[in-house]
């Protein structure tokens, strides 16, 4: 069985590590929600992350060419394409879209929190006496 340490350190912001009494659960519900068709269907994907804000899982994946796999389960649906499943070749290249993913959002968050700001604005009517 191949080994794989992650630490905290390794996960981008918003990620947490899973603790050892929620990883069978995570596990259990993948393999309930993995039909026929999934990409994972019959590999033994092992939870290692989860997205704070998002039913999000990272899972460690064997005997594939992609060794991580990023799930949004459901917790309901199940077809081919759900659970939604990104597969990653290494941990560094999931890492890094998750950064590009958040540094795309991150603008936009800053905006929403500045102060508004009076700013005077030309007008081409002439101001009246």
């Amino acid at each position: 069985m191949t080994q794989l340490r992650v630490v905290a350190d390794d996960l981008p912001e918003g990620w947490r590590l899973v603790e050892a009494n929620e990883r069978q659960s995570l596990e259990s519900e993948l393999a309930r929600e993995v039909t026929t068709g999934h990409v994972l269907q019959g590999l033994t994907p092992a939870a290692i992350a989860t997205r704070e804000d998002k039913d999000d899982v990272l899972f460690f994946v064997t005997g594939t060419k992609s060794a991580f796999a990023v799930v949004h389960l459901t917790w309901s649906e199940f077809t081919p394409s759900w659970p939604m499943t990104r597969l990653f070749s290494s941990l560094h290249a999931w890492r890094a879209e998750e950064e590009i993913g958040a540094s795309a959002t991150a603008p936009a968050e800053r905006m929403e929190r500045q102060e508004p700001v009076d700013t005077p604005v030309a007008s081409d009517r002439a101001e009246e006496p």
